[in-house]
């Protein structure tokens, strides 16, 4: 998959919420790319519309936490950011950004509604 403009993404990002929002749930998956020549490890969260197309909802090339930082903000959340490796996390988003994750691996992240 090609990589997306910060537009899209956010543009993304916003069509990603209001599924959510009319689904209850909605999945993000997360891929991996190592590389090593400059050792980087470059992160996409990825989903599908409405009509089952891919979208990039974040990226970003240092990792998963950053890439957690840019969906956050691509939502429309301003504030201060938790750290997504906290242990409180998952409390501080469903509490400041309003989503609950419900699921979380190396391969997936599942979102619902409060």
């Amino acid at each position: 998959m090609q990589r997306t403009t910060q537009k899209e993404r956010k543009e993304n990002a916003k069509t990603f919420i209001e599924i959510l929002k009319k689904k209850g749930k909605n999945a993000i998956v997360i891929e991996k790319t190592y590389n090593d020549s400059n050792n980087v490890t470059m992160v996409k969260f990825i989903t599908c519309n409405n009509l089952g197309k891919k979208m990039v909802i974040a990226e970003s090339p240092f990792g998963m936490a950053f890439c957690m930082i840019e969906f956050i903000e691509n939502i429309g959340y301003n504030g201060v950011q938790k750290d997504f490796f906290e242990p409180e996390f998952k409390e501080w988003f469903k509490k400041e950004i309003g989503y609950t994750i419900d699921y979380f691996d190396d391969l997936v992240m599942v979102l619902s509604c409060n």
